[in-house]
């Protein structure tokens, strides 16, 4: 009698699961983002997060065109 598992129920899979559900709760725990889960939760990002991010595209040109410059 053959036996067929599904491939999301592998043991590789699951360890895999896990190990991405524990990185979110370190990301949690580190204050890196706001648990999603909490009632009191304005927004998932700290308030700066969000505009390095939204700046990091022309620090990295600046960057860019300063390790040219050194070539």
């Amino acid at each position: 009698m053959l036996h067929f598992a599904h491939k999301e129920g592998t043991s590789t899979r699951i360890n895999r699961y896990e190990s991405d559900v524990q990185k979110l709760v370190g990301c949690f725990d580190s204050g890196l983002m706001t648990n999603p889960f909490f009632e009191d939760v304005d927004q998932l990002l700290p308030t700066d997060i969000p505009e390095c991010l939204v700046k990091s595209t022309t620090a990295g040109r600046v960057q860019m065109k300063q390790i040219i410059r050194k070539l």
